[in-house]
């Protein structure tokens, strides 16, 4: 079972511990080497009957990161009878050293119990792991919209949503404007805190978003439109 997964950039920001440090994984950096992801049968079939492969770089100037491990979570729904092996338990080593430019090949492992629909996509982030001496973990801002068992004829939207917000930083208690290139129907928002916490979500009314009773700090903005496209922002609340 060979499939090429075809990665589309939007932003979403998920968060699922309190109890780690974490920042951005551009920020470190560490980068994808190229825009195409694998899906196809297990290199152990004890690790479960499939997997998804990527490559990351390591591109710190001056860290090593031993036993890196990486993690996608998935945003929409797995397909039914497809669920992550045990063997990962969350997470996946995959390098027991990382050197600075080195490249690491990435396998996330699946078990799959029925056939996966024409063009069925899943939109997951990616998080890394066990980075020190730089950080605990980090995320990635951009998620990857994948089309598990694209058809020949599939036609993949690599629109952005061209989103933008102002003012930012924007003083406490006030509002910030959304404005977009394109109209949507309908437009949700989501701010999460730094630990993952969930702070308001809504539906935003007339390109207006008031920040009323939200403390000062540094939040990351989730807008969704009805397409299910979404654009994350660094918010900052002075």
């Amino acid at each position: 079972m060979k499939k090429i997964i075809t990665p589309l950039l939007f932003s979403l920001f998920y968060l699922f511990s309190s109890n780690i440090s974490a920042q951005l994984c551009n920020d470190i950096p560490i980068s994808l080497v190229g825009e195409s992801f694998q899906f196809k049968a297990s290199d152990f079939i004890s690790y479960g009957d499939s997997m998804i492969s990527f490559e990351l770089i390591n591109q710190h100037a001056t860290s090593f990161f031993a036993y890196p491990q990486a993690k996608l979570i998935p945003i929409t729904a797995l397909p039914d009878g497809m669920s992550l092996a045990t063997v990962n338990l969350d997470w996946m080593v995959f390098a027991s050293a990382w050197n600075i430019d080195s490249i690491a090949l990435v396998r996330i492992y699946y078990d799959v119990a029925m056939p996966v629909p024409a063009n069925y996509t899943v939109t997951f982030q990616l998080w890394l792991n066990n980075l020190s001496p730089v950080i605990d973990s980090c995320y990635f801002t951009d998620n990857y919209v994948v089309n598990l068992n694209p058809t020949a004829n599939a036609v993949m939207d690599i629109r952005a949503n061209n989103i933008t917000i102002f003012p930012n930083p924007v003083a406490q208690g006030q509002s910030i404007t959304i404005q977009s290139d394109e109209m949507f129907d309908v437009k949700t928002y989501t701010i999460y805190n730094l630990v993952g916490a969930t702070i308001t979500s809504g539906i935003i009314q007339h390109n207006q978003l008031p920040l009323d009773g939200i403390p000062q700090g540094l939040y990351v903005l989730n807008i969704t439109d009805n397409s299910l496209k979404n654009t994350n922002f660094k918010l900052i609340i002075e």
